[in-house]
C-alpha cells in the first residue's frame, strides 16, 4: 500500500501492527482504529481521509521515495540468495548476513529515515517521561 501512495485505515491486532499503525498515524498517511470500535469509528476515519488533501499527499510522497529507491525488498532477497550461492553455504542459518549495508542512503530513503528517527525519538523520550 505505501508503493502504491494509499491512504490507510489500520486495524491493528498483533505484533507489530500497533508500532505500524501508530506510525502511519505519525506519518499522516493514515488512520488507526481499534478492532472493537470498528464498527463506530470507520465512517469517521474514512471521512476524515476522503475529506482532507494531506493524506493523500502524504501518502504520494512516501510513494515516490520508495519508487526510486536503488534496492527493494525483492533486490536484498536476491543478493542474500546469491551470495549464499556464492560462498556455499551448507548449514542452514535462520538469520544470514545481509550482503550489503542496508542504510537510508543505499536506499535513496534519506527524508523518510528523518521522519521516522523523530517518531522513534519522541516515542521513547513519551516513554521515560511516564
Amino acid at each position: 500500500i505505501l508503493k502504491a501512495g494509499v491512504p490507510m485505515i489500520i486495524i491493528p491486532f498483533f505484533g507489530d501492527q500497533p508500532f505500524n499503525a501508530t506510525l502511519a498515524e505519525y506519518l499522516g498517511i493514515g488512520i488507526s482504529i481499534r478492532f472493537r470500535e470498528f464498527v463506530t469509528e470507520f465512517k469517521e476515519a474514512f471521512d476524515k481521509i476522503m475529506g482532507s488533501n494531506s493524506y493523500q499527499e502524504n501518502a504520494q510522497r512516501i510513494a515516490k521515495a520508495i519508487k526510486k529507491a536503488k534496492y527493494g525488498q525483492i533486490d536484498i532477497f536476491l543478493d542474500i540468495v546469491k551470495k549464499a550461492i556464492e560462498e556455499q553455504v551448507e548449514e542452514e542459518s535462520r538469520f544470514p548476513e545481509m550482503p550489503l549495508n542496508v542504510t537510508t542512503e543505499y536506499l535513496e530513503l534519506d527524508e523518510l529515515d528523518t521522519i521516522v528517527g523523530k517518531f522513534l525519538k519522541r516515542i521513547s523520550s513519551s516513554k521515560t517521561k511516564c
